[in-house]
């Protein structure tokens, strides 16, 4: 028994890790901050390497209260990026974010440390992804993006420039082996925020990616609910930057909906069936509402047209048909939150 344990722990760490790079709207929903706090965790398991985090919303504090984070957790070297579209959401009033950088010592200073320290201003999303890819191996990154789709947009439409030889999607095409999404919602024809919050983004992202593109939706985060009881445990120790951000975001007696850990954990664990299943692949298309749909690649020509012709695309790219989608029963929706747990509470 003990060798198994021992053999157990090899393995957790001795995994192939993927390298990814982030891409979330801190600030929004608390969720953000437990997927930062599980890919930290899988830091330091071995299993991933992080090669940049991203900011697709406005506001200093998003990029400030992930540094902080990182900080805390020991990985505060990760290089972080600000929003580079335009078509995204603006940031209005405070959020939880802006309430944990506030935060003070009995002796007035700041209660967290930060890497970058206050008033940097970080680099576009832009530059940064381009001088990271240009680095990696052919098909090695997986992008995962818990937020709106701007900066997947923004990156599809630079040029060549001297970073890279290559247009963004080239060097995507090159150096991307998949996108995870947490967008969508394949249950109910209605929008869902990531998606609505960025429309424009969305649908040139959906139809233009040049990579197999694997969506976490809507309906299987809300029902992966970390449980309150648990915010204490959260970290090694308190105080925690993710804990006083989910005291301030709902309270501590909310059982946060989390959407963006299911894509992390995916990105990280690959086809895990304990956790879920992958739909058959197909195309995911978006709507000028925001609607996601899900064509099965079965569907003729004639169905294609129709569906572009409805959902108002003039052109479209060289149809995409390795889109996919997580659906998790209720056993593995247990099982995916006692995981969540584990990677947040970890000790």
């Amino acid at each position: 028994m003990a060798f198994a344990v021992v053999l157990a722990g090899c393995n957790e760490g001795g995994m192939d890790a993927p390298s990814i790079i982030l891409d979330t709207d801190m600030g929004n929903d608390i969720d953000d901050a437990l997927a930062l706090a599980a890919m930290n965790r899988y830091i330091d398991m071995g299993r991933v390497k992080v090669l940049a985090i991203g900011m697709s919303k406005e506001g200093a504090e998003a990029a400030e209260y992930t540094d902080i984070v990182q900080t805390w957790y020991g990985h505060g070297d990760i290089p972080i990026g600000r929003v580079s579209g335009n078509t995204g959401p603006k940031t209005t009033g405070e959020h939880y974010t802006h309430k944990t950088c506030a935060l003070k010592d009995e002796t007035g200073a700041p209660l967290f440390a930060r890497t970058n320290g206050t008033g940097q201003t970080p680099p576009l999303t832009d530059e940064l992804y381009r001088r990271v890819l240009a680095k990696q191996k052919d098909h090695s990154v997986t992008f995962v993006t818990v937020g709106f789709s701007t900066n997947m947009a923004s990156l599809l439409e630079t040029q060549a420039d001297d970073i890279s030889p290559l247009s963004g999607k080239e060097l995507v095409a090159q150096k991307v082996k998949t996108l995870v999404m947490m967008a969508g919602n394949m249950a109910k024809e209605q929008g869902e925020f990531n998606v609505t919050e960025d429309i424009v983004a969305a649908r040139k992202v959906f139809d233009e990616w040049p990579t197999p593109i694997v969506t976490s939706p809507f309906e299987l985060g809300v029902r992966v609910c970390f449980p309150h009881e648990r915010v204490k445990d959260i970290g090694e120790r308190q105080p925690n930057p993710v804990a006083e951000g989910y005291r301030f975001y709902q309270g501590s007696e909310y059982n946060a909906c989390s959407w963006d850990p299911t894509a992390l954990i995916y990105a990280v664990e690959g086809e895990n069936p304990n956790y879920y299943t992958l739909s058959p692949a197909g195309t995911i298309w978006v709507d000028e509402a925001g609607i996601t749909r899900f064509m099965p690649p079965h569907q003729g020509e004639v169905t294609l047209r129709f569906m572009l012709l409805k959902l108002k695309f003039k052109t479209h790219s060289k149809r995409n048909t390795k889109h996919r989608y997580l659906i998790a029963n209720d056993e593995q929706v247990a099982a995916l939150t006692q995981r969540l747990v584990e990677l947040v509470t970890a000790r």
